[in-house]
């Protein structure tokens, strides 16, 4: 081991480069993988050592633990420091990366169903408007019909269940990663936006998208590009907090409750776990709501090549 201690009389006594090897000192102690909490505990007591290095049977350096990082263990209060999640239309899906809890595959497939439908009815419904009424603002506005259609879905949004889901997901990360305990009061006095929630980027992409009209004026897109750099966070929070989320029911945050409870368990006992990197893709959960939504696309295009459906011909 190398300190500042051990390195500094060197350091003095000559200015020339000197081998970190000479500034190495053993190590007064070591854990061992299958070592036990306590046992390791007792080391750090009986050395003084905020930290312990923790080695193989064959003697190979693997990492270490701290003191805290310990005493959580032995209490059962042991938490990750960061964790993601996702809202569903029937719960929460919490991860570590390695670790779910919460909401299943079928529930993250359903709300990506959902998502598709809603896109679905919203474009067909705007299409179906500029045609019967070309004189509308609709009309002169068509170069912002995207932008319409992320308004009403936000406002449906808003008004679904997953609105007060995605607020009681938030709530139990911020309680988790604080070291709150998981309680109903304790999550109402937790903040419903949070500062890693995709929505920040989805507001940085719709700005980006209205500066597509006016991407011939540079003067435009270098003040539009500024102000998107500098505020794409702050109206990510905005869209979070005014459309995004919405106070969640008791039956909300019971459910975002039990899966943090659940997360917290499995890493209680598999804390050092890393999983392959395709599993952690997987344990995000966005794989199986993009796979709702290319469900709804692919039926889509299927009933428009049989010719069994269209809407301009319903009305």
């Amino acid at each position: 081991m190398v300190s500042e201690t051990s390195l500094f009389p060197r350091f003095l006594e000559s200015l020339d480069l000197i081998p970190v090897s000479e500034g190495m000192e053993p190590l007064s102690c070591v854990g061992s993988l299958s070592e036990g909490i306590e046992s390791a505990l007792d080391k750090c007591e009986l050395f003084g050592l905020p930290f312990l290095f923790v080695v193989d049977p064959r003697g190979l350096l693997m990492g270490g633990v701290s003191r805290s990082d310990l005493m959580a263990a032995l209490y059962g209060s042991l938490r990750p420091t960061r964790i993601g999640g996702m809202a569903t239309l029937t719960g929460v899906r919490l991860t570590t990366g390695s670790l779910c809890g919460g909401a299943g595959d079928l529930s993250l497939l359903l709300t990506g169903v959902a998502f598709g439908l809603l896109n679905w009815g919203i474009i067909a419904s705007l299409d179906f408007l500029q045609a019967r009424i070309p004189f509308s603002p609709l009309g002169r506005l068509s170069d912002f019909s995207e932008l319409f259609a992320f308004l009403l879905f936000l406002f449906f949004l808003r008004l679904s269940p997953l609105s007060g889901y995605h607020a009681a997901e938030h709530q139990t990360v911020h309680a988790i990663e604080r070291g709150e305990a998981l309680t109903p009061e304790i999550l109402a006095l937790q903040p419903r936006e949070h500062p890693r929630c995709g929505t920040n980027l989805v507001a940085a992409f719709l700005g980006i998208s209205l500066l597509l009209p006016v991407a011939d004026n540079p003067l435009i897109l270098l003040v539009g590009g500024v102000f998107i750099f500098l505020y794409w966070r702050k109206a990510g929070m905005l869209i979070q907090h005014y459309f995004t989320t919405k106070p969640p029911t008791e039956t909300q945050s019971l459910a975002a409750i039990k899966a943090g409870e659940e997360l917290l368990a499995l890493y209680r006992g598999r804390p050092s776990f890393r999983a392959s990197w395709p599993v952690r893709i997987w344990g995000m959960g966005i794989a199986q709501v993009l796979a709702g939504l290319f469900l709804v696309e692919f039926a889509r295009v299927m009933l428009l090549l049989c010719g069994r459906i269209s809407l301009f011909h319903l009305f």
